[in-house]
């Protein structure tokens, strides 16, 4: 596995997505990275109750209508 010092020298290179499936290309790591860390700063702040919450309303209805 490549150090962040190696990673910003390459600036660009390919990455796998596991969750997506496929790779990704990185264009500037810098950039990436600051990206990242913002929305693991926005997903650490969300309140816990309120993504279960969402993840509910989002499921298929469990019975039929009839």
């Amino acid at each position: 596995m490549l150090s962040d010092n190696e990673l910003t020298e390459l600036r660009s290179f390919w990455m796998w997505e596991p969750l997506k499936e496929r790779w990704d290309y990185i264009r500037d790591w810098e950039e990436h990275k600051r990206e990242a860390m913002q929305r693991f700063q926005e997903y650490s702040k969300a309140p816990i109750g309120g993504l279960a919450e969402n993840e509910q309303m989002r499921r298929p209805p469990t019975k039929w209508l009839q």
